[in-house]
């Protein structure tokens, strides 16, 4: 279907440009078993053509989800994520090819290379805080309206 891989990732990164997401969320605690708040970074991209959200599954994992709606207005839908293990290396290849969504896959894995909590081992002040930074610059990136 594609020549190259280049081709491949090209065609995904304008799919992810238009129709995916990603977000970096922050967690509250909810009892005093967790000290601090935590984050996460969610990656997908839901469509109503499933071959090419099963693209996005074949070429980087992932799960895809099927939604057939109730009412008969509403079209049937997939939806593909991706897990945090997998997030490294779909961001490292769709960057290059990225336009819209490159701050926020840059930001997502400057965090994930640098910032992620690692079990075992203690978060620092300073690592808490660019967390943080990181998570309001992401919000702003994805206000609705905000031109890139």
């Amino acid at each position: 279907m594609f020549e190259s891989e280049e081709n491949l990732l090209c065609y995904l990164a304008g799919l992810f440009d238009g129709e995916g997401t990603l977000t970096f969320r922050r967690h509250r605690p909810r009892n005093n078993r967790q000290p601090r708040d935590f984050y996460t970074i969610a990656v997908q991209v839901a469509m109503c053509n499933e071959l090419s959200i099963r693209l996005f599954e074949s070429t980087f994992g992932g799960n895809v989800y099927h939604y057939n709606p109730r009412n008969p207005r509403f079209r049937e839908s997939w939806l593909w994520y991706l897990r945090v293990s997998e997030l490294q290396e779909f961001l490292t290849k769709m960057i290059p090819y990225l336009i819209l969504k490159k701050p926020h896959a840059e930001i997502a894995l400057n965090y994930l290379l640098n910032l992620r909590n690692r079990r075992g081992k203690k978060v620092t002040v300073d690592n808490l805080v660019l967390r943080e930074a990181q998570y309001i610059l992401m919000k702003e990136l994805n206000k609705r309206g905000n031109k890139v």
